[in-house]
């Protein structure tokens, strides 16, 4: 079977019980696989980054087959069901068919929405309006992300698509010395036995945006991320990436 998400966004678990660890989401639009089926819950296998996971029987929709849908670059969009139904709010990365970006609804009015593929300025203006968005382990969007979820749903938007975890992004691009960073590098950070656990986007050669708590801005350098308010270095620096658009 494959289904597609109708919903803002699905969390996907790892096992099948509500009280099962959030690994990632499904934004809407998303499509996958039916791998496996319990009593309550179907195994899933995301067909935008190949992640798998548990998703309520209550969240599935069917479909048989997968028409060609826009990935959504923008923030501040909803999607105008019906004239007596709740819109669905969108966050980046959804995606779209010809049908439904004609019913888009932004500050601006109900429009017609581009998605073209967003240069890394525009991206970088994007990753900021995620700023003070919650961190959220396994989150994939505006109302709650985690540091791998955030840069993959940034990359998307320039059109590239990654990997789920900061350690599968890590392999990503082009590995850069860190006296040769510039704006738009990633860069990963590890934990005591050198596993990449966190990555961030830098804005320039001593900042970086990254999901810490929430999205914010903090100081980088050689030794990691600097958080001004702890006084101390809250992730150990690993290595940096180039993605070549």
């Amino acid at each position: 079977m494959i289904g597609l998400n109708k919903l803002s966004t699905i969390p996907l678990r790892a096992l099948g019980s509500d009280k099962s660890e959030m690994v990632t989401q499904l934004l809407y639009g998303e499509s996958y696989d039916v791998t496996e089926e319990a009593e309550k819950w179907l195994k899933i296998k995301s067909h935008s980054d190949l992640y798998e996971g548990w998703i309520s029987k209550e969240q599935f929709f069917e479909v048989h087959e997968i028409e060609e849908r826009s990935v959504l670059r923008a923030m501040d969009c909803s999607l105008i069901i019906s004239s007596d139904s709740p819109p669905i709010l969108l966050s980046p990365g959804s995606r779209l068919s010809s049908q439904e970006l004609k019913q888009v609804d932004t500050p601006y009015g109900t429009r017609t929405i581009t998605c073209e593929v967003l240069d890394l300025e525009q991206a970088i203006s994007l990753a900021r309006k995620f700023l003070n968005s919650p961190y959220l382990w396994g989150g994939r969007s505006r109302w709650g992300i985690d540091c791998s979820g955030f840069t993959q749903v940034i990359l998307l938007s320039m059109g590239v698509t990654v990997a789920r975890d900061a350690s599968q992004q890590a392999l990503i691009g082009k590995e850069i010395h860190f006296e040769n960073r510039q704006r738009g590098d990633l860069a990963y950070f590890k934990n005591k036995e050198g596993e990449i656990t966190h990555v961030g986007l830098l804005l320039g050669p001593d900042q970086i945006i990254h999901a810490s708590g929430m999205v914010r801005i903090d100081e980088l350098d050689s030794k990691g991320i600097l958080k001004k308010e702890l006084g101390r270095h809250s992730h150990v620096f690993s290595h940096l990436r180039r993605i070549t658009i």
